[in-house]
Formats: structure tokens, C-alpha cells, sequence
């Protein structure tokens, strides 16, 4: 997309590539270095090093600088194309629907969290569904079950996903063994209160 930014202002293509390159930004960036091409690769040699160096010792270099941030711009608008596996909802939506038939609640299967107890008629209907059978491992034309479905909280559901993931067993594990004081405090991050 960038590529496309800078290629509006490309003399050579004029008005081909894309219109987010009438943005003050690009058009500075197009001025310093259109034409002083040997400081473009300079720069991008020493962006390249930069990179590896971190990659190298662990990206320790960048946490020096993380105390001196204090403010950083936000709020700027991109266009981003990509592409992604696709998800049924309706079969969400049959989760949470069966889920309320059975319990008359949506529930974390995990742990029990309830977002109407902890917020009331703001949490009504509200749950995130995790997926037991991971993207990656699906072929075009896999099938989802809703037996491959599963209720959590947006806690849980986010420790699920944390690297390594875990099943859903080990999570449960993990919740008793917290709840019981056990080793797995120690390791398990603090949840968030909410």
C-alpha cells in the first residue's frame, strides 16, 4: 500500500498509484528522498541492521528506549488489505442460543465469569466464542462443529491464545490449581479485573 502512496507522486506514473499519497507525510517523505537515492539506501541498510541486531539479542536494545516514551500520535487513518480465513458466525450465534436453551446464562466455560452478574443488562448476550479446532489447521472446505465450540471470558479466551496456546483442559487445570494456591499462581499472569 505504501508502494502505491509513493507511486501517485511518481512522475513517471503520475496519478497511477494510490491517493493516499497526497498526504503531507508522504509528500515529504517522497521529497527527502525521490532523488538522493544513495541516502535511501543508506537509510534502509541501516533499518535492516537495526532490525537483525535486535533480532539477534533478543530485541533487548529497543526496551532502553521504552521509558522515555511518554506520548506517541494515534488516531491516524490506514487502508490495509488482507486476506483471512473465514468464520461462520451463525454457528457462534447457535453456540450462544443453545447455551442459553440449556442454562437460561452464557457462562465462561472456564471459569464461571458471568458478564450480566458483573455488569448487569450491559453485559446481556455478551460472550466471546473460541474456536477449539485452530485456523491454521483448517483446509478450505473443513467443517466446525459446534461440539468444536467453546463459551469463555475475555480473559480466558485470552489466555487460551497466549503463546504456547493452551486446550482447553490445561486452562481449567491452571484456573484450580490458582484458585487452590498452588505453583501455577506463580507463572499464571494476573487477570484483569473486570
Amino acid at each position: 500500500m505504501r508502494f502505491g502512496n509513493y507511486d501517485y507522486l511518481n512522475p513517471e506514473h503520475l496519478g497511477k498509484g494510490l491517493s493516499g499519497g497526497k498526504t503531507p507525510k508522504i509528500q515529504k517523505v517522497w521529497d527527502e528522498f525521490a532523488d538522493d537515492r544513495d541516502k535511501l539506501r543508506a537509510l534502509a541498510k541501516a533499518i535492516k541492521q537495526h532490525i537483525e541486531a535486535n533480532q539477534n539479542s533478543g530485541g533487548s536494545q529497543d526496551t532502553e528506549f521504552m521509558g522515555l516514551i511518554a506520548e506517541a500520535p494515534e488516531g491516524g487513518i490506514l487502508t490495509r488489505s488482507h486476506t483471512f480465513r473465514e468464520r461462520n458466525r451463525i454457528l457462534v450465534e447457535r453456540k450462544k442460543k443453545n447455551a442459553l436453551r440449556k442454562t437460561g446464562r452464557l457462562v465462561c466455560e472456564a471459569c464461571g465469569f458471568d458478564f450480566v452478574e458483573k455488569y448487569g443488562e450491559r453485559g446481556k448476550g455478551f460472550i466471546e466464542c473460541h474456536h477449539t479446532k485452530p485456523l491454521r489447521d483448517l483446509k478450505p472446505g473443513s467443517t466446525t462443529r459446534l461440539n468444536d465450540l467453546v463459551l469463555l471470558c475475555s480473559n480466558c479466551h485470552s489466555m487460551v491464545h497466549k503463546e504456547p496456546w493452551l486446550e482447553m483442559g490445561e486452562l481449567v487445570r491452571l484456573i484450580k490449581s490458582a484458585k487452590r494456591g498452588g505453583r501455577a499462581r506463580k507463572n499464571a499472569p494476573k487477570r484483569r479485573k473486570g
